[in-house]
């Protein structure tokens, strides 16, 4: 069977930040809250049990379609490959080995026979060792819930009839599992760029295309470079400025840009490019009807 939805195409680390190695010091409570650990004021990483065994270091990454774990954590657990399929990155392609975890619970909330990838992450561990995998979209996509940078907390929407948190709604959908929400830059009032709502990136990320180049006001800086890195490899990105940004009513000014060519054949489901949750304090995800809030205000 054909699994088309289990790739991984446009995650960018920017290893120009050091990763600091947090373990998980407490197991992995039922409160619809849960803490994490932010890394470099960027990077969240999040306690898991993966059938009902851990807690396990796990980097929560909303542009992520799928979940990933190491080789190391499925030995660790007896979790045995049933296929192989592709993954794909801007560095590279690669065949790895697929899975279906019985379980992974992340506080209240459970997934179970959720699909797996399975990935070294070498360039991310190399720099953070305790990483045991990634958290996806086909587990987080699954709940309504908020993102709080503030107090580095994940809050699981418990009781759906309960008043959501306030701020302007703006509509996003889902390509392959992705959430694109709709962003003006300052160079059109017309043209709208569709981001990917990423936690697993620090810095806004273009895709270049030479058939259809994006028509954006961006101020170039020849010598200027960053380095990428994916589940796969790094590579080195060309970077610029981009004066504004606009998100309903929120405008983000400024804004440093790596540009990465786009991947032949993946114009369909990986936007514009990748949005940083991160430029947000918080935001509050409501899955079951496709909006967020972004800078999210809990209701009194």
């Amino acid at each position: 069977m054909k699994k088309t939805n289990a790739f991984r195409t446009s995650h960018i680390w920017l290893v120009s930040l050091c990763f600091i190695y947090f373990s998980a010091d407490q197991g992995v409570r039922a409160d619809s809250k849960v803490k994490f650990k932010l890394i470099q004021d960027h990077w969240i990483v999040a306690p898991v049990l993966v059938s009902g065994q851990g807690p396990f270091d796990f980097l929560l990454d909303t542009g992520a379609n799928v979940t990933l774990i190491t080789p190391e954590l499925a030995h660790q657990l007896a979790i045995r490959p049933t296929a192989r399929v592709s993954l794909n990155t801007v560095a590279g392609s690669q065949v790895v080995p697929y899975s279906l975890l019985p379980s992974l619970s992340l506080g209240p909330k459970t997934v179970g026979n959720l699909e797996v990838i399975y990935s070294d992450l070498p360039e991310m561990r190399s720099l953070n060792p305790g990483i045991c995998g990634i958290l996806g979209q086909n587990f987080l996509s699954q709940f309504n819930y908020t993102l709080n940078y503030r107090d580095r907390s994940i809050e699981f929407e418990q009781d759906q009839h309960k008043t959501h948190p306030r701020g302007e709604r703006l509509p996003v959908e889902q390509l392959e599992g992705r959430l694109i929400i709709p962003a003006r830059p300052s160079s059109s009032k017309k043209q709208v760029l569709k981001l990917v709502l990423d936690s697993g990136t620090s810095r806004l990320i273009i895709f270049e295309t030479t058939s259809q180049p994006l028509k954006l006001d961006l101020e170039q800086s020849e010598d200027q470079l960053v380095t990428g890195s994916t589940p796969l490899g790094s590579l080195s990105l060309p970077v610029a400025n981009l004066r504004t940004l606009q998100l309903g009513r929120i405008k983000l000014s400024d804004l440093p840009v790596a540009l990465v060519h786009r991947i032949p054949g993946a114009e369909g489901g990986f936007g514009d490019g990748l949005l940083p949750t991160s430029f947000f304090s918080s935001i509050f995800f409501n899955n079951r009807e496709g909006y967020v809030i972004l800078n999210a205000r809990t209701s009194q």
